[in-house]
């Protein structure tokens, strides 16, 4: 982390993701040290089973902390969004969809918890993601990434692609910082090169139309 911290300076944000690695004593030692080199946030210190008991770890660091990418529903989130978290990142493909995640954002908005949902699992799921991003006030960034192999033979996060049109779209972005950032992305992807990817799907008709609705949506607001 210093190493990074060194090499880009203080305008680029860094977040971590432990992904469950630590136990909550192993995160309240830890977390106080990193808080020099300001990560933008501290993702999944614990595992989702011990959300809950959070607090503990919200109360020993000044880092922000995100969780939520493993839990399921609004009523997950209940437990968790008292406990001090500072990001809810859920997923559409896993908490219920766009409705459940809208309403996630407005719980998560009312503890003044902002959002970032997770979204690794391919172009539907980011182009159903983007919707919620730009309908959410809370909105923080969009986090997605893939380990997976793609059809350019490259696993995702090894050679990043520039935030224009790219025949895979996995490889697009790993963050969107911003509303402007989302509709940067959208507009300035071919729909071809969506549908590329999309023919790797076994309902690649109704996925295309989808994505050419999401498209569609975005123009005749002149967005």
């Amino acid at each position: 982390m210093e190493i990074l911290r060194d090499a880009l300076g203080d305008a680029v944000d860094i977040a971590l993701d432990f992904h469950g690695r630590f136990s909550t004593a192993a995160a309240r030692r830890i977390l106080p040290l990193l808080e020099p080199l300001l990560p933008l946030f501290v993702e999944e210190p614990v595992l989702p089973e011990f959300a809950r008991d959070m607090r503990r770890i919200t109360d020993a660091t000044s880092i922000p902390i995100a969780t939520g990418e493993r839990l399921y529903s609004r009523w997950d989130f209940r437990d968790v969004l008292p406990t001090g978290i500072a990001v809810a990142q859920p997923d559409a493909s896993h908490a219920g969809g766009i409705s459940e995640v809208r309403r996630i954002a407005a719980m998560a908005e009312a503890y003044d918890v902002v959002m970032a949902p997770h979204c690794p699992l391919g172009p539907i799921t980011l182009a159903a993601s983007l919707q919620i991003d730009l309908a959410t006030p809370n909105f923080l960034n969009s986090r997605r990434g893939s380990s997976r192999r793609t059809r350019c033979g490259r696993r995702a996060g090894r050679d990043p692609a520039p935030a224009r049109g790219h025949r895979c779209s996995r490889r697009l972005v790993t963050a969107f910082s911003s509303r402007s950032a989302i509709r940067e992305v959208i507009l300035r992807c071919c729909a071809k090169s969506f549908i590329r990817c999309l023919r790797m799907t076994r309902e690649r008709r109704r996925s295309a139309e989808f994505l050419r609705l999401v498209l569609a949506n975005f123009r005749r607001r002149g967005e």
